[in-house]
């Protein structure tokens, strides 16, 4: 078994954007746009997009067994987003800083305890969030995660089915399976975000993103993708009368290659396409379909050593797609979008990105930005370390 303590090394990678080091950063990614600018960065339990059990370290990686520590991770973040027609603009400022105990109890389970805390800058002095982290992670065969309680936000899911701002505005509860193999990635969770009382109804949402990569020489470049996403209002306790379904696909795949043309300078091309589709129904509004399609390009260098950049541009067309999670602008119709985005491995465990996006649509221009300063080192507590058989763990 490949065990979390061994998925250490991979931690120590010199650069990753989702789930691989910088020099094959684009193979790595289950599509490149989205209306609203996205973090690509891929070792952090807070922002970006990841498959697997990320630690929030990654120049440490995880613990050997027995290890207790004290693990402090902090995301500093700044996200604008201007108008384009009936989509209002707003802009995300703040911190979170997840701070947890992680004991890693045995070479299959590691259990993380701690508060996720996070503010909004401009807001008066008190905290904005202050919500417990209890996380229970299994791996029972090689690089297949059972996550319990406090699940890892950072899903590769497509913005047009879940808005990566949702993730801005808090914890997230439930239980969630992950899948960090060569060819299959997998991130399936439920994530329970109101519990029912008497004055408002439950809200949970269902969600899973899969890709397919292929081993065989003539397909290795190519990405298969499929994702599905519900969610749901209502319970039988609440007096509000209120229900909602709405139930969004997406599949679709990319094709790539590193060094197009002999160009060594290129990490990786991809271009490929989507296809969406959603189904709406609840008690206040008559049951409705929407679709849509987007085809994307990107490519990936490395200009410099230990920096990432990723240029990107879409186009999606839709008719009445309205995912009620989803980003707000796939709502428009069609669009067009240019972007691009940098990440930068500092010393001392930093990662600083900065990204942004231009799109056209409804006859508007509009952009959008974003800045994330993250970091994450581990503590070691010796006093603290577990008995494993019996005996002290050295």
């Amino acid at each position: 078994m490949t065990t979390i303590g061994r998925r250490s090394d991979r931690g120590r990678r010199r650069f990753r954007i989702p789930g691989l080091a910088i020099a094959t950063l684009l193979q790595a990614s289950a599509f490149s746009a989205s209306a609203e600018l996205y973090s690509h960065l891929g070792d952090s339990t807070v922002v970006g997009r990841n498959f697997g059990y990320e630690s929030g370290t990654p120049d440490q990686g995880h613990p050997p067994v027995g290890t207790v520590e004290f693990v402090p991770e902090l995301a500093v973040f700044m996200e604008n987003i201007e108008k384009i027609d009936d989509v209002r603009g707003r802009t995300f400022i703040g911190f979170f800083t997840p701070a947890r105990f992680r004991v890693r109890a045995s070479e299959a389970v590691t259990v993380e305890l701690g508060a996720f805390l996070g503010h909004d800058f401009g807001d008066d002095n008190e905290l904005d969030l202050a919500e417990p982290i209890l996380r229970l992670v299994a791996e029972p065969v090689d690089d297949v995660f059972l996550v319990g309680g406090t699940i890892l936000p950072t899903h590769w899911i497509h913005d047009a089915l879940l808005d990566d701002t949702h993730r801005l505005q808090g914890t997230e509860q439930g239980f969630q399976v992950r899948v960090d193999r060569p060819t299959l990635k997998l991130d399936s969770w439920v994530n329970w975000r109101i519990r029912e009382t008497r004055i408002r109804p439950e809200e949970f949402e269902i969600g899973t993103a899969f890709q397919l990569r292929p081993d065989a020489a003539r397909l290795r470049g190519l990405r298969v993708d499929g994702q599905v996403f519900w969610s749901h209002v209502g319970g039988q306790q609440n007096d509000t009368d209120r229900v909602e379904h709405n139930l969004s696909f997406m599949g679709g795949g990319t094709w790539g290659c590193a060094a197009p043309f002999g160009l060594e300078w290129i990490e990786d091309l991809r271009a490929g396409a989507y296809y969406f589709h959603v189904l709406d129904d609840g008690r206040d509004r008559d049951f409705s379909t929407g679709r849509g399609w987007e085809a994307i390009v990107r490519l990936d260098t490395q200009p410099w050593d230990r920096v990432g950049v990723r240029y990107h541009a879409s186009y999606f067309d839709g008719d009445e797609f309205v995912a009620l999670r989803g980003d707000p602008l796939y709502q428009l119709g069609d669009y067009t979008q240019v972007g691009g985005t940098v990440i930068a491995e500092l010393t001392g465990a930093l990662r600083l990105e900065g990204g942004v996006v231009l799109q056209y649509g409804q006859g508007v221009f509009n952009g959008s930005f974003l800045i994330n300063l993250v970091w994450g080192q581990p503590f070691p507590i010796p006093v603290l370390r577990a008995r494993v058989g019996g005996q002290r763990s050295s």
